[in-house]
């Protein structure tokens, strides 16, 4: 048994019907006596990789269309929005660019995350046809209420400070 499938078979038994019957205190307990402190972080470091990643890019695409935008001197982008308070098309075009971003750099951890939990391999026969089956449904879950969230922040902060 390779060490990842002893890593797969203890997340399994931590969820096995016997810890239902214990409230969250006696299972950390059991897990502080079986694992020690290190049984708490396990599986911490990808997590906070994949975020690190996936804000990184939110943040530079967002930061980076709306410079580009700025800079380019389209009167459509530089110029305020009529009835929205001053707010520039660059806000929404840097939306746009901050949930893409998002969305590419976090469909392949999704992905591997997906396959992992179910058993299957990192590699797919299929190849790109697969990664297109993750990332139309993630673009109506992730791209369209990021553009709508960052458009509409952006719409608050111009309000609250004019």
């Amino acid at each position: 048994m390779s060490s990842e499938d002893s890593h797969i078979a203890l997340t399994r038994a931590h969820t096995q019907t016997r810890y239902a019957k214990e409230g969250p205190v006696a299972v950390g307990k059991t897990l502080l006596k079986t694992e020690g402190v290190k049984g708490l972080y396990r599986g911490m470091v990808p997590i906070l990789l994949s975020t690190g990643v996936q804000k990184s890019a939110l943040f530079a695409g967002y930061a980076g269309a709306r410079r580009w935008c700025d800079q380019s001197g389209i009167g459509i982008l530089t110029a305020p929005i009529p009835g929205l308070h001053g707010m520039t098309g660059s806000v929404i075009v840097g939306s746009i660019a901050a949930s893409t971003a998002r969305s590419v750099v976090e469909t392949p951890f999704e992905l591997a995350k997906v396959r992992s939990q179910t058993g299957g391999s990192f590699r797919s026969g299929a190849g790109i046809f697969s990664l297109a089956q993750v990332i139309s449904p993630l673009c109506s879950c992730v791209v369209l209420p990021l553009i709508l969230l960052l458009t509409l922040y952006a719409y608050a902060c111009v309000c609250t400070c004019t």
